[in-house]
């Protein structure tokens, strides 16, 4: 017993533990000895002794042993092949659902005409360049203030009547060209007109030159030969031979009833020719005749002309008159929604003007024009057909398709809410040019400026392509001269204009307008930069008339962007309008991104259960969309 105890530790102190182990048929043997505190009382220890076996794994000879086994080799062979018919599935069904999966393609970038407002400038209009001035607006004034359009945020610039014509400077004469090779000696010349294209286009702004097709002045040399039927200009133009006489036998009566869009009949007999020519502007106008292929094929000549000289594309005005009936059959009188309120016998708007206006053919000339600048990387713009018109629904006639909403001068929300929903349904991309319908032929009729303004924010964010003349971003709703400063007739001109100005510069002048927050100017500049913008070159729109019928609005809202709301009060009084009630999507709270009234600042927060719209004035709002 002593030597055993000699062996352990003495009593009282902590357990020790000792470890023996054995090796014996392939296992190790582990015996655990435990020394227990004795009892106090009798002095006796106690001793643990634990056997424990650790398992080592089969030896060689076992393992191949199981190696061989027709068994394991089977269950080898069948885990191996079901791993990879797994892989196999699991990769099937990852390229399934990459090709199957609905494509989240980034929707095309927007085209440069598309992008900006198309910015028209009657050049005679712009500013005078000339040295000495003469009052009137030439290249060379627009080439000075390319500047300012650079800071409008604008790429397409629409310039008019920078054409050949020595007829005297009258609006009601536009479209009188004498040449249609040649810059008219009014506003410049051609070297003007190269330093112009190369100082645009090192600013990234895209010139479309602007002219009439339909005809040109009876001083073009042209019509001076059909007259004289020197070939190939016999039939460049339309005529008719007189098939009937007044009562005394001696004067000749025109063929039918058309109407010149100016008053009177579209016909003038020629005593050269002996013969109606046809005008359906002013008698100096005589139409040229578009079924006629070389008269078609003289434009593509002179589009080539242009282009190779550096335009972008051209803008083409009236082009609804270009054909008429070769029968020459009888207008009808107008009826349903095509009648014109107070239209008498004689007036224009008495008849249809389907025999003379937007035939099927003439989608054929547009389309022929429409190759020449495609194939230069330019563009076509029309004026005067429509996507659903007859004319443009069996080709491609142009980029932009221009055609003016026409609304009664005392609209109400519901009117303009109908007049956008049909524009959008006929063309997703549409032109917006917002302008008075005439009522009557006596009363004149115009939008209050306000109105003009309101609906400048309207057309400015609706999906497709503003359009604005020159003076709109000042509020300055008539065509007018410039009005650049406080200076000598506001700085258009140090001669008298041309034409009379509307304002002679004070708070509406360009440089007032620029130093003025709130100003229209600067509202313009805002709402080109926010239609740049995702939200509302690629965003869904949803429009209602609210407050019985007083307020317009609709939404533009793309995922994962901003969501926008275009407020407008077309009334005369004040509207509070709960427009998250009224319109879906909207939170508790907008924030103020643009406004035609001083009743709210830019960035301002308003409660969107209570929003106060003053008279005709418009808010465009932003705000994080619900749901």
């Amino acid at each position: 017993m002593d030597n055993n105890r000699s062996s352990l530790a003495s009593p009282g102190e902590e357990a020790e533990q000792r470890l023996v182990s054995e090796e014996k048929n392939g296992h190790d043997k582990h015996i655990e000895v435990k020394y227990v505190t004795p009892d106090t009382q009798n002095g006796d220890a106690k001793i643990d002794i634990d056997l424990q076996s650790a398992f080592a794994g089969m030896g060689k000879e076992e393992l191949m042993k199981f190696a061989n086994d027709p068994f394991w080799v089977r269950t080898r062979w069948i885990l191996f092949n079901l791993f990879w018919l797994i892989w196999i599935a699991m990769l099937a069904g990852a390229i399934a659902i990459i090709v199957l999966a609905p494509k989240c393609y980034a929707p095309p970038p927007r085209e440069w005409w598309e992008q900006s407002p198309m910015y028209e400038i009657d050049i005679r209009n712009f500013k005078d360049g000339n040295e000495p001035q003469t009052g009137v607006g030439n290249i060379k004034g627009l080439t000075s203030k390319l500047d300012y359009l650079k800071d409008l945020g604008i790429k397409t610039v629409v310039v008019s009547n920078l054409l050949d014509s020595s007829e005297p400077l009258d609006v009601s004469r536009e479209g009188s060209v004498e040449n249609f090779k040649q810059i008219s000696p009014k506003v410049g010349t051609l070297l003007d007109l190269k330093t112009l294209l190369e100082k645009m286009k090192a600013l990234g702004l895209h010139l479309l030159m602007s002219f009439i097709p339909n005809h040109s002045s009876d001083k073009h040399p042209w019509f001076l030969k059909s007259i004289n039927r020197e070939e190939p200009y016999t039939d460049y133009y339309v005529w008719k031979k007189a098939t009937k006489h007044d009562e005394d036998g001696n004067k000749p009566l025109p063929p039918n009833n058309w109407l010149s869009v100016t008053g009177g009949s579209a016909w003038e007999w020629n005593d050269v020719r002996k013969e109606f020519y046809l005008h359906q502007f002013e008698k100096s106008q005589p139409d040229l005749n578009f079924h006629n292929q070389a008269v078609i094929d003289s434009f593509k000549e002179i589009m080539k002309y242009w282009l190779e000289i550096g335009v972008t594309g051209f803008h083409l005005d009236k082009v609804q008159h270009l054909l008429e009936d070769k029968e020459l059959a009888n207008e009808t009188i107008a009826t349903g929604s095509a009648a014109s309120a107070g239209a008498h016998l004689g007036h224009y708007d008495f008849f249809s003007h389907h025999r003379t206006t937007d035939l099927p053919q003439l989608a054929d000339v547009l389309y022929q024009w429409n190759q020449i600048p495609a194939n230069s990387s330019g563009i076509l713009s029309v004026n005067g057909v429509r996507p659903d018109s007859r004319s443009a629904s069996n080709a491609t006639v142009g980029q932009l398709l221009v055609k003016p909403q026409r609304l009664h001068p005392e609209f109400n929300a519901a009117q303009l809410n109908e007049l956008v929903t049909i524009t959008l349904e006929e063309s997703s991309w549409p032109t917006w040019e917002i302008i008075p319908k005439r009522i009557d032929n006596s009363k004149k009729n115009s939008f209050k400026d306000e109105v003009s303004t309101g609906l400048m924010v309207v057309a400015m964010m609706l999906p497709g392509t503003p359009v604005t003349h020159s003076g709109l971003e000042l509020g300055l709703v008539k065509p007018t001269p410039i009005p650049w400063d406080n200076t000598t007739n506001a700085g258009f001109s140090a001669a008298e204009p041309w034409q009379p100005m509307v304002v002679d510069g004070g708070e509406m002048s360009v440089k007032a307008q620029q130093e003025t927050a709130n100003s229209t100017l600067n509202l313009y500049k805002t709402l080109v930069h926010l239609r740049a913008t995702d939200s509302f070159l690629y965003g869904d729109t949803k429009s209602y008339a609210l407050l019985n019928d007083t307020v317009f609005a609709f939404t533009r809202i793309k995922s994962g962007n901003p969501g926008y709301l275009v407020v407008f009060n077309v009334g005369e009084k004040r509207a509070d309008v709960s427009l998250k009630t009224a319109v879906a999507g909207v939170p508790s709270e907008v924030t103020v991104s643009a406004t035609t009234h001083d009743s709210a600042a830019p960035k301002s927060k308003l409660n969107a259960d209570a929003v106060p719209l003053e008279p005709y004035s418009a808010f465009v709002l932003n705000f994080v969309p619900e749901g």
